[in-house]
C-alpha cells in the first residue's frame, strides 16, 4: 500500500495551505485517510479557507476526486471557501472531464491563491 501524506501549514489570516507529497494519488486506503483529515481541518478552522497546493501532482484517481467534492460541501456548509493551486494540466483534464471544474477556483501559485483567500 502506497502511503500518501499532507503537509499542513497555516499562513497569515487563517489561511490553511495543503500540500501533497506524491506524484500519484491512487491508493484507496491513503486516499480515505487523506479525506479524514482534510475534513478534520475543515471542522476545526473558523473562518475556512483552505488552499489545496497540487505542486507535483500529475494524477489522481476518482476516489481522490469523491474526497475533493466532499470537502468542497463541507467547506460550503460553514461557509468557507476553498482553493485550488499548482494544478497539473492532467489532473485539471480529469476534473473537466468530470464535469467538477467549475466547483473550484484554480490559481497559477500558491502565493496567489493565499493572497486571494486572505481577501476573502
Amino acid at each position: 500500500m502506497a502511503e500518501h501524506r499532507l503537509s499542513v501549514e497555516e499562513r497569515d489570516g487563517g489561511v490553511v495551505v495543503i500540500r501533497f507529497d506524491a506524484r500519484r494519488i491512487y491508493d484507496i486506503g491513503s486516499i480515505s485517510v487523506m479525506g479524514k483529515q482534510l475534513l478534520r481541518l475543515v471542522r476545526d478552522s473558523n473562518p475556512v479557507r483552505i488552499v489545496l497546493n497540487f505542486e507535483g501532482v500529475e494524477a489522481v484517481v476518482s476516489a481522490f476526486i469523491g474526497e475533493m467534492i466532499a470537502l468542497h460541501q463541507d467547506v460550503k456548509r460553514k461557509r468557507g471557501k476553498l482553493y485550488l493551486c499548482c494544478v497539473h494540466t492532467a489532473v485539471l483534464e480529469i476534473l473537466r472531464l468530470m464535469q467538477i471544474d467549475k466547483l473550484f477556483t484554480v490559481y497559477d501559485s500558491e502565493e496567489d491563491a493565499v493572497t486571494e483567500a486572505m481577501l476573502s
